[in-house]
């Protein structure tokens, strides 16, 4: 009798602990809110790190299309999407014979200033050209003004020679697309190092607080002063780093000394 009890008692012990074997994995996915509609989002992933970027027209005497700005990009991301996006959808054109992902050329930039005959475009380039023609159009591109006229690019003072989809960002970079009117880039030549100055404007046009940093005794000249420098093709380099060493200064400058002053 005894051993007829204890039969059962063990199947039924048995049959528990299979039902408590099946029931775990529901009991905890619904514990845990696992449903295929309530999971939350997955964050943006982080940005890889950061580029001050800017679009020029220095050549034509006209300064920026875009300013220099900070922008960040992620893993995957090259120089043709930066660009692109900084220049925004409808505003700039590229070879059939390229894409964003390969081979990308940047043919032409909407820029309603360029049209027609420009009078700013500095003296030796005209002297090196020895004959400029007039912008037919409001793109600025390629075969404008001469036919060896375009869209180049240089990262860290240095022109790649390669697509700008072929450029993988490294945080710190400086990325400056410039307009070359003649020569293929070289009326470029000369222009001084500008990377670190545009590198401290990309800072202050990209903080969440620019107008408090303007507001700072000695900073708005400075930056003034700095913009006038680097949209001049001829700028001495002695004035370049000098305006840098004064804005650096002015920013990092205390508020009551530059009060006192």
């Amino acid at each position: 009798m005894e051993s007829e009890q204890m039969k059962r008692f063990n199947w039924l012990m048995s049959i528990i602990l299979v039902l408590s074997i099946l029931l775990s994995p529901v009991s905890q996915m619904f514990g845990n809110h696992v449903y295929a509609d309530t999971q939350e989002p997955q964050l943006e992933d982080s940005p890889k790190g950061y580029i001050t970027i800017s679009v020029e027209k220095f050549t034509l005497g006209q300064g920026y299309i875009k300013d220099p700005i900070k922008v960040p990009f992620y893993e995957g991301d090259n120089g043709a999407k930066l660009v692109t996006d900084l220049l925004g959808e409808k505003n700039y054109d590229y070879r059939s014979t390229g894409s964003i992902e390969n081979s990308f050329y940047l043919s032409a930039v909407k820029d309603p200033e360029s049209l027609g005959e420009i009078e700013t475009i500095p003296q030796y380039i005209l002297d090196m050209a020895g004959g400029i023609s007039p912008n037919s159009d409001e793109w600025l591109g390629e075969f404008d003004f001469s036919w060896t006229s375009g869209w180049k690019y240089g990262v860290n003072r240095e022109f790649l020679g390669r697509g700008l989809s072929e450029y993988k960002p490294q945080d710190g970079d400086v990325m400056r697309v410039q307009f070359t009117v003649y020569g293929l880039g070289a009326d470029l030549a000369n222009d001084a190092d500008k990377d670190g100055l545009t590198a401290k404007i990309a800072e202050i046009n990209s903080s969440d607080n620019k107008e408090e940093l303007l507001e700072k005794p000695g900073v708005f000249q400075a930056y003034n002063y700095a913009y006038k420098l680097l949209v001049d093709m001829e700028s001495k380099q002695g004035d370049i780093d000098k305006a840098l060493q004064d804005l650096t200064m002015a920013l990092e400058a205390p508020e009551e000394l530059g009060e006192a002053k």
